[in-house]
């Protein structure tokens, strides 16, 4: 009866989080969703997607921009925090950024629909599942690991690579589709 149960349970809980998903947001096996790690980053990054979830946090940075590019696709808009002030720019995307004499760091999500740009970033951990494009450069900062994947196959856990001064366009998106 137990094994019953717990069978149950399980099967309850996964029909659960499938109703509660959102229809636009990026999950593992989405036909092609791809992945974007990168790893103690240091410099700049921009990254525009159709649909995602994305996470990540920086210890520093000259300022996060984030545009909800689908503003009524009823999922939340980018949530920033860690942040000391905040500004709304005139075409609609906000601005985060820090204080230099702040010793804590700003943490970023989203889901669906989204362009963020992060600037003079320094120990930027940053993980992205979806379908997009990225630009990234170290911005002449140099950092211990500064690593980036891209590698869909592994969903990016080998081929990581050092980021370099000139910017490097990527595809977040997998051959399958």
């Amino acid at each position: 009866m137990r094994p019953l149960l717990c069978a149950a349970v399980v099967l309850a809980s996964g029909l659960a989080v499938g109703i509660f998903v959102p229809s636009g947001a990026a999950s593992a096996n989405a036909p092609g969703d791809g992945c974007l790690v990168a790893k103690s980053g240091f410099g700049n990054v921009s990254i525009t997607l159709t649909r995602c979830l994305i996470f990540g946090r920086v210890q520093s940075a000259e300022s996060i921009v984030t545009d909800d590019t689908v503003g009524a696709d009823g999922l939340p808009p980018p949530r920033v925090i860690g942040w000391d002030s905040k500004h709304v720019l005139p075409d609609g995307s906000v601005r985060y950024t820090t204080n230099a004499s702040s010793l804590g760091s700003m943490r970023f999500r989203s889901t669906g629909a989204v362009k963020i740009r992060i600037t003079q970033a320094t120990f930027l951990d940053l993980s992205v599942v979806g379908k997009g494009v990225a630009v990234l450069s170290n911005g002449g900062l140099n950092g211990a690991i500064n690593l980036y994947s891209v590698d869909a196959a592994s969903f990016c856990q080998d081929t990581f690579l050092p980021l370099t001064l000139k910017p490097i366009k990527v595809s977040i998106s997998s051959p399958e589709s």
